[in-house]
């Protein structure tokens, strides 16, 4: 099945007059900044940040929407993916340590046992918690840019607007065409 999606014009396959190109490359132009976006000092400072900063501007720049109308959202989706990172070597981290406790059972007490393992797996729990937090953070920006760009392609009219006539000249073309004095 076809994709539907509004796409920017540099994407658009197949027919098109010239007019509905040459229209439609004019409003794209109209929509855009023309200005590229730039590393917020706050992604800099963040080395995960930034990679996936670069990674994402590049993908952007394919389909010719590495705009500065983006850059602070993906500054603040970029901070968010590297956090999510974090949380999740943290996760592995606890994970560990209850594996690890888990294979000591036999060296502790029963109580004792039971006891590290409801923390380390309360541990583990928060961890979750967190990961899932900034998991609906990443998703709220996604969906946001996401209809943010798609609603700057659907504000592209798709064929240029066609002149109707109306009035008496309406009534002419219908009864024939011609001027008539």
């Amino acid at each position: 099945m076809p994709d539907s999606r509004p796409k920017p014009l540099s994407l658009v396959q197949g027919h098109r007059t010239k007019a509905e190109m040459q229209a439609r490359a004019a409003n794209e132009k109209a929509l855009s900044t023309e200005e590229k976006m730039r590393m917020p000092d706050s992604v800099k400072a963040d080395k995960a940040a930034a990679a996936h900063w670069r990674r994402i501007v590049k993908v952007l720049g394919t389909v010719g929407m590495n705009e500065a109308f983006y850059e602070n959202v993906l500054g603040r989706y970029c901070i968010l993916l590297a956090e999510h990172d974090q949380l999740i070597a943290e996760r592995a981290q606890r994970q560990n340590g209850v594996d690890d406790l888990r294979a000591r059972k036999d060296e502790l007490d029963a109580s004792e046992y039971f006891e590290l393992l409801t923390a380390a797996t309360r541990l583990v729990d928060s961890v979750d918690k967190q990961i899932a937090k900034k998991r609906d953070q990443l998703l709220s920006i996604e969906k946001e840019n996401l209809l943010t760009v798609q609603g700057k392609l659907r504000a592209i009219p798709k064929k240029p607007e066609e002149k109707k006539p109306s009035g008496i000249e309406a009534f002419r073309l219908a009864r024939g065409g011609g001027m008539s004095v």
